[in-house]
This record gives C-alpha cells, structure tokens and sequence, in this order.
C-alpha cells in the first residue's frame, strides 16, 4: 500500500507542475496581442503633427522652444551698430583656464589716441586661484615690435579678423560688420617670478617677458625659384620684376669687365693649336697610305 501512495503523490506533482506551466504560456499569449494593439494604436496617430514614419524615432522633450536666430545681445545688432556712433567693436582672445565671465569685474584704462598707436597693456586680471594675467591692446604697426618679425606679445592672428553680427530686421541673418574692430586685445599669463608691471608704461624690462623668439629669414641670395599661383598679379615694368629679372646689357657690361677673360682666351688659343697639330698629323698619316708601292720589273 506504501508503494500505492508514492506513485499516486508523484502524479499529482507533476500535474501541478505542468498546471503551472501552462498557466504562463496563456499569460504570456494574452500580453503578445496586447503590446501589438498599443504599437499599432501608436502608430496611427501621429506626434505634433508629424508623420506616422518619424514619430516613433522622433523626441520631443517638454518644454522645448524652438529658437529661429540668437540674439541675446542687442548691441551686436547690425542696424545698432551702424546707427550708433559711440558703440566700438573689440575682440579678445583668453588663454585657456579663462572664462568669458571672469571679465566682467575688469577694468581697462583708455588711453589716448597717440598712446595707442603702439603694443601697450592696459589692464589686468587676477584669479582667486592665484593667477595673473595682463591685457594688452595690440597695434598691427606697433613700435614695440621686433626688427626680427616676431612680436613682444603674439596675437598678430587677430588683426586680420573680421566680424559678422545678425541683423535683426533682416529675420536674424549674419552680415559683415558696418564698422571695423577698433581694439585687438589679448589676455597673457604674467610671470609668477618677476614683479607686476605698471599700467601703461611699456619699459624694456617688460617686453623682455613677452619677448617671442625671432622668426628665421631665408636670406634673398638663395632664392632662386619663383612660385605665382593662381591669380596673382604680375608687373613686367615693376621694381619688383626689375629686381628678379637679369638685365642683358649689364650682364654683358660685367662679363665684358671681368679679369677672368684674358685668361679664357689664352686657353682658347692653346686648344686651337692642339686642334691644329692633330688635323696636320692626320692629314700626313693618310697621304702616306695613299702611296702606291712600286716593284722593279725583270
């Protein structure tokens, strides 16, 4: 009876395992059907009026503006700038650690138009870090600047730099500026080292911290080849053409005055005799060939 009663609890543990089984299949056959019926619910109505292929892709975070032209600043405004006599445009180039909201506490002096005709610094800036840092305002024909080519503080990249501001009238499109940039100004390091400069008073001591190296000159003698590319512009009757084309008559005037042409024509004269002497040796060799040779006759 013992044996009975096991197999019969042994049945009915497996039917229950297989009752359960079955149970998760039907839920899971119940879900399938239910997430296809959202997916095509989803699909048939289109997102903010977009179309059924992008609205699954598409995401439209809330809250969001769509923003036609930045223009925070007034100032920058194209008709702004040309109506206003007193606005001045100035660009400025910071060192890397520097950001542009650390400027708004600084004060620069300006100085007058004479002084500015040179690389001059006018202000500074210091960090709570610690840092330093000077503002200077450079000049494209600075006084300062090095016989060499190389300039006392660098940023000689900014002058050629042209600015574009939006206009608002104009639905916000960028146009080159009415005005050009009136100040070029650059931010540097201070050494840690040496004492702190005044302002405005450009000395030796100075420039000799700023002082970049001077930039290598090929010297004009050993140009020997030109390169025009495309578009540019050449002169014949130019200084310049004047300069790199040789002169025919004075190339002969000098060759004509040179010390060096007695002693050509001496060797000139002493190969035109040894020329002569071979063709008189052939000449004689080959009369002698010509020869006939006579026999007696018996």
């Amino acid at each position: 009876m013992s044996a009975v009663v096991s197999t019969s609890k042994e049945k009915k543990s497996k039917t229950k395992e297989k009752s359960t089984k079955d149970k998760r299949k039907e839920k899971k056959q119940n879900s399938i059907p239910d997430q296809i019926s959202d997916s095509s619910d989803s699909d048939s109505e289109p997102v903010n009026g977009q179309t059924s292929a992008t609205s699954n892709n598409s995401h439209v975070p809330p809250g969001a503006i769509l923003l036609d032209n930045v223009l925070s600043a007034e100032e920058f405004d194209y008709d702004r700038l040309k109506d206003d006599d007193d606005l001045e445009l100035c660009v400025i180039r910071l060192p890397n650690g520097v950001k542009a909201k650390s400027l708004s506490g600084m004060q620069a002096t300006l100085m007058s138009k004479s002084a500015l005709d040179r690389t001059t610094r006018i202000g500074a800036l210091s960090k709570k870090s610690g840092e330093a840092f000077d503002l200077w305002n450079i000049h494209p024909e600075s006084e300062s600047t090095d016989p060499n080519g190389g300039a006392l503080v660098g940023g000689d990249e900014l002058i050629n730099l042209t600015c574009l501001v939006p206009s608002r009238s104009r639905g916000g499109k960028l146009f080159a500026a009415p005005k050009p940039i009136k100040h070029h100004l650059l931010l540097t390091a201070r050494s840690t080292t040496l004492p702190s400069l005044p302002t405005n008073t450009p000395t030796p001591s100075s420039e000799s911290l700023y002082k970049s190296p001077a930039r290598y000159r090929h010297p004009k003698n050993l140009l020997k080849h030109r390169f025009l590319p495309t578009g540019a512009t050449y002169v014949p009757n130019s200084d310049a053409a004047r300069s790199i084309l040789p002169d025919k008559k004075n190339s002969m005037e000098v060759d004509s005055n040179n010390p060096q042409n007695g002693t050509d024509e001496a060797t000139q004269e002493k190969a035109e005799t040894k020329r002569r002497e071979k063709k008189r040796k052939a000449e004689g060799d080959s009369g002698k060939s010509k020869k006939a040779k006579t026999t007696p006759s018996q």
